[in-house]
């Protein structure tokens, strides 16, 4: 191996001509190397041979930004092999978000696969991840909009939300916004409600508040519960 790295060539079995490697090695690790060496349990020489650009790749308990973009890159792959093509409802993602991941991205995956397997809708919530993910949260009779409303400590960005229709226009700017946020807040509670009452079908949700399929998909994307 030391041989191979260096010169960059190998002999093969039986063979005495040197042959040329025209590859690249990349080595990955979860260990010290450098404690190993000091310990007596990893070769030196071979470490420096290896080491010429080194990469830290942070484990992923401290990349909570990346939880959400790596579910949603794992999820249709997965997708794929099941041959069901599921989401991520919002409540999923923050208790996703709130877990240490010491498995790290293969653990995320397999905790998806897990998902995949328990829900039975379309949409994968906080109750359809494995027990370890959800800790102290009882994966049984939980609701989204309990996990939602009792568990969570960060606000949903209601702030962000576009009127809805019918709102008319407040005569003064920061009334309009209170009035707005005030509407909106409402408006999520009732969605929930008649959500959690449907067991989260789209289809009677959307019937029950009197507005289309698509119009309820843009408003659960709005409202962060898609």
């Amino acid at each position: 191996m030391l041989r191979l790295l260096q010169e960059h060539e190998y002999y093969r079995v039986g063979e005495s001509t040197p042959r040329k490697m025209d590859s690249r090695i990349i080595a990955a690790t979860n260990v010290n190397l450098e404690k190993r060496i000091t310990d007596g349990t990893f070769r030196e020489d071979l470490y420096y041979r290896l080491r010429v650009v080194p990469i830290h790749v942070p484990p992923l308990r401290v990349r909570v930004d990346e939880i959400e973009p790596l579910a949603r890159y794992l999820l249709p792959r997965l997708s794929k092999e099941t041959g069901r093509s599921l989401i991520l409802g919002r409540d999923a993602i923050e208790i996703m978000k709130r877990y240490s991941w010491p498995g790290n991205v293969r653990q995320l995956q397999n905790a998806l696969s897990y998902a995949q397997a328990i829900c039975r809708g379309q949409t994968i919530h906080a109750k359809h991840l494995p027990p370890e993910v959800l800790g102290n949260i009882s994966s049984k009779n939980v609701s989204p909009s309990e996990i939602i409303t009792r568990q969570f400590s960060r606000p949903l960005a209601l702030e962000s939300l576009q009127p809805l229709a019918g709102e008319m226009p407040c005569k003064d700017d920061c009334d309009k916004t209170e009035k707005q946020k005030a509407k909106d807040r409402a408006y999520l509670s009732e969605m929930i409600r008649v959500l959690d009452a449907s067991h989260w079908n789209r289809g009677d949700t959307a019937k029950t508040l009197g507005i289309s399929r698509t119009t309820l998909w843009r408003r659960m994307k709005k409202m962060g519960l898609e």
